[in-house]
């Protein structure tokens, strides 16, 4: 009954982490699909996205149906012996194909009133963006542009929360730690470089192509993304060299991601060629950092 009872908790506790910061829904879901099996995590979550529908949150439950169905397929595919990068992109592409394809069909079922559908929805958060930075420079139709990016930046970073709150989670639901790899050892295949290149001079190389633009845009904020997770393992590698205690290191990884995403995506580049983690014995217990 006591496990029961913190499996509610879990789920609620997800779906409220949704509600607040999207990705941030995903840190409980990894140890909770371990405590219920497959069958029984894509059955509570199923019937929550269903009760948020009925309930009139369909923003809400779109989103938390992304995140479990992503953090799910993860962890599907790293059962069947797939390495964190590998599991990872299959998951994205699988839940980026459907969202795709359910798109289509919505705009097919909705054809003279979508994008004024769209635009209403994301009002809101056009308005946040620009209380926050008011002087960018980008139209509301140029922010709905760059969704297609975003979206699976937010499913990437959702996946990497579950990751890091695996821990504290299967600790809490009492089951056994998923043996994956550990974050500090995340190294991307060295040919992204040249989706990292071809993105950038899509986005910023003067034409009149607009969709070749929008669609470099959105290809290079998701590359950037995943350059990013590599050069947080450089980081993770240096802190458990110099012994960081866990305060300190979470202070820095909050103002790196906060303040400095670029430049630590710019050290994860820089890890094809300087090789930051070569050559040094690594720890052999797993740092989920």
């Amino acid at each position: 009954m006591k496990k029961y009872a913190r499996i509610g908790f879990v789920v609620t506790l997800s779906t409220l982490m949704t509600a607040t910061l999207a990705f941030a829904g995903g840190a409980p879901l990894r140890s909770l699909r371990k405590a219920m099996g497959p069958a029984g995590y894509w059955g509570i979550n199923v019937v929550m996205v269903a009760m948020l529908f009925l309930v009139g949150a369909p923003v809400l439950a779109g989103s938390y149906l992304a995140i479990f169905a992503s953090v799910g397929l993860f962890a599907e595919l790293e059962d069947m012996g797939f390495s964190i990068p590998v599991a990872g992109l299959g998951a994205l592409g699988l839940i980026s194909i459907v969202a795709a394809s359910s798109f289509a069909f919505w705009i097919g079922s909705n054809p003279g009133t979508w994008l004024s559908q769209i635009l209403a929805v994301t009002q809101p958060l056009y308005d946040q963006v620009l209380q926050f930075k008011p002087d960018l420079e980008i139209t509301h139709e140029g922010l709905l542009l760059q969704l297609p990016g975003a979206f699976v930046l937010m499913l990437m970073v959702a996946i990497y929360f579950s990751l890091l709150g695996e821990r504290l989670f299967s600790r809490w639901l009492e089951v056994d730690r998923f043996h994956s790899k550990a974050l500090n050892l995340f190294k991307v295949p060295d040919e992204l470089i040249w989706v990292l290149l071809g993105s950038m001079l899509a986005a910023f190389y003067q034409h009149d192509l607009k969709p070749i633009t929008y669609i470099g845009s959105n290809v290079l904020m998701i590359t950037i993304g995943i350059y990013f997770f590599q050069g947080l393992a450089v980081t993770a590698h240096f802190f458990n060299r110099i012994k960081l205690g866990l305060i300190w290191r979470a202070l820095a990884f909050a103002i790196l991601a906060s303040q400095l995403v670029v430049l630590v995506a710019m050290v994860g580049v820089a890890d094809m060629w300087l090789e930051f983690r070569e050559g040094k014995k690594q720890n052999p217990i797993e740092q989920r950092s």
